[in-house]
């Protein structure tokens, strides 16, 4: 149903893709936003005539850095933190929105305090999303990607889908965009069902579909929407917050979780640090933190070492198996999760990993939902942890990061070929 890119395109992919991780390692979301287009851009332009060449991975590692980029729009004086500290806009505030061509919903507005000095208002009538954040003696407000995130995860499960062989559509619900969809953002399953009708309609006329944008298009208006209702399809819509610094307070050794995984699996990382952080432990997830582009495996070294528990999303099974053995070394008795959407599932991991695990004594547990993760994560440290009655330790954090643990030498466009290629 497709066709690999040539050998010097591929490694033409190679290096930009080696670009967006750096870009993103070092938090330059924007940067790795703009690299994603262009390797989109570039499958689409050189697809050959009568074929196409599968383009997932491009369009949901853009998904994924489009949840972090926040745009600066203006700044208002510090008189509007009253307003966001009584979680509410007021016409005063809604009219400095305004004058910057900005609606701000009166009915549809919520301000949730994200930590100290920071805000974010969701305004579900207009679909978008607003970070406040209090820099000196302004308030600086900047805008989110939440739905043009939505979108490209979309469009990397229209790819899937279009990439399976005929009768085989459901697959791509096992893919990194549909468990992302279904497992995190509690997408409306008929849309999903919608996609896969019209991919397989596609095959079956023999048409080839170079572009998914238009199967997307055409199932929204089926299911009665549009790109600008895309929010209004979700259950649930993922936070994200700003980068920990090495150098802030730490918390006690005792209550430190460190969280590893595969940086195509973004969101199970941030169901695992919220049920980590509920019961008042710190969940530490290397890419919340400032690092030096030459010491990133340093630091989160480092930082694994100053943890007394692990996590581990091992559902894709490569970028993470440093992090595990030191781990191991460290004297930490980890807890391994993956996801399955069917009881058949076992996870994609290396049989490196798998038989580390297996001589180490460790059985990976199965997730099929987030309240599943959830229950994983609660159990865990339940039995590993201090007891829930002793706890005394609250400080606690609910920002969403993505632990890009990929090895620079292993290219993402070979993960596109295994992960998200295959027939």
């Amino acid at each position: 149903m497709y066709v690999l890119p040539p050998e010097n395109l591929r490694a033409e992919l190679d290096k930009l893709y080696h670009q967006a991780y750096i870009h993103q390692r070092t938090w330059r979301w924007s940067a790795a936003v703009e690299t994603y287009k262009t390797i989109y851009e570039i499958l689409i332009d050189n697809q050959p005539q009568g074929n196409r060449f599968h383009k997932g991975a491009s369009l949901h590692l853009l998904g994924i850095a489009l949840l972090y980029v926040q745009e600066f729009m203006f700044s208002v004086g510090l008189d509007f933190q009253s307003d966001l500290e009584q979680r509410a806009t007021s016409p005063k505030l809604r009219r400095e929105f305004e004058k910057h061509k900005i609606i701000l919903s009166a009915n549809g507005s919520i301000v949730t305090k994200v930590k100290d000095d920071q805000w974010q208002i969701d305004d579900s009538d207009n679909n978008s999303s607003y970070i406040v954040i209090k820099e000196g003696e302004t308030l600086r407000i900047y805008v989110r990607e939440t739905s043009s995130a939505i979108k490209n995860f979309l469009l990397a499960y229209t790819e899937d889908v279009l990439s399976k062989s005929p009768g085989e559509e459901d697959r791509a619900d096992e893919k990194p965009a549909g468990l992302v969809l279904k497992l995190h953002f509690e997408i409306r399953p008929n849309l999903l069902e919608v996609i896969k009708k019209l991919a397989r309609g596609a095959k079956e006329a023999k048409q080839i579909v170079q572009n998914p944008t238009a199967i997307l298009a055409k199932a929204l208006a089926q299911v009665g929407a549009d790109e600008q209702q895309i929010t209004e399809l979700c259950g649930a819509i993922p936070e994200i917050g700003p980068k920990r610094s090495l150098d802030e307070p730490r918390s006690p050794w005792e209550y430190r979780v460190f969280i590893g995984g595969n940086y195509n699996q973004l969101l199970p990382l941030e169901t695992i640090k919220e049920a980590v952080a509920q019961p008042g432990y710190d969940p530490i997830l290397a890419a919340d933190f400032e690092m030096p582009e030459d010491l990133i495996y340093h630091h989160t070294l480092m930082l694994l070492h100053s943890c007394k528990l692990a996590i581990f999303d091992i559902s894709q099974g490569n970028g993470h198996l440093m992090e595990i053995e030191r781990a191991f070394d460290y004297g930490i008795s980890p807890l391994f999760v993956y996801s399955v959407m069917e009881p058949r599932m076992t996870p994609r991991v290396s049989v490196m990993l798998t038989t580390r695990l297996g001589q180490s004594g460790y059985e990976p547990q199965p997730y099929r939902t987030s309240d599943d993760l959830w229950k994983l994560v609660r159990k865990y440290l339940e039995e590993k942890g201090l007891p829930l009655a002793t706890r005394s330790y609250t400080e606690t954090t609910t920002t969403i990061t993505t632990e890009i643990s990929n090895k620079v030498t292993t290219s993402l466009s070979s993960w596109a070929e295994e992960a998200s290629n295959e027939p």
